[in-house]
């Protein structure tokens, strides 16, 4: 679900179809296009590996950047936004051995069989993170909070483990 947090701000442009047979104009129409504005969104990612959050994480990067461009028009310089992650939640199933300060890729709760057979890693957790600003407990999983300037520590992490990534590729 994507909804404004603030006021947007709109105008309206105007353009030309052009024919890709003909090269002629086929008929000027009008767009609405969003010029200002934020938005509150969520991203979902289930049964993750570490490298996983890498690849999101250093994607968010580039959108940051201006080097990934989304929706319409990205020829005509629309697609410009930014991406700010105000908070994180990750859930895991309970398992004692998990730390505190650990977050397990799905490879590390699947037998070496099973890792074998999907091409998992076993030691697939990101270690040494920080400490989440809020862990809950239920009884199957827990769910373990991470406000703004922790997420961008994990991201951090993430990233680097994206340099095995090439032994995935191969």
């Amino acid at each position: 679900m994507h909804s404004p947090t603030k006021d947007v701000k709109t105008e309206t442009r105007y353009g030309v179809a052009i024919s890709r047979l003909t090269n002629a104009v086929v008929t000027p129409f009008d767009m609405e296009v969003l010029v200002q504005g934020s938005f509150k969104t969520s991203l979902v990612l289930e049964n993750f590996e570490t490298w996983h959050l890498g690849l999101i994480s250093l994607t968010l990067q580039a959108l940051n950047e201006g080097l990934i461009k989304i929706g319409f028009g990205k020829n005509r310089g629309f697609g410009d936004v930014s991406v700010k992650v105000t908070s994180a939640i990750v859930e895991l199933a309970r398992r004692p051995e998990i730390g505190k300060r650990e977050i397990w890729g799905i490879g590390s709760f699947v037998s070496d069989e099973e890792s074998a057979r999907y091409g998992l890693h076993s030691n697939d957790y990101l270690c040494e993170i920080v400490e989440p600003i809020e862990e809950k407990d239920f009884a199957m999983f827990i769910s373990r909070i991470y406000n703004e300037d922790q997420w961008k520590s994990i991201a951090s992490k993430a990233i680097e483990t994206l340099a095995g990534l090439t032994e995935i590729i191969q």
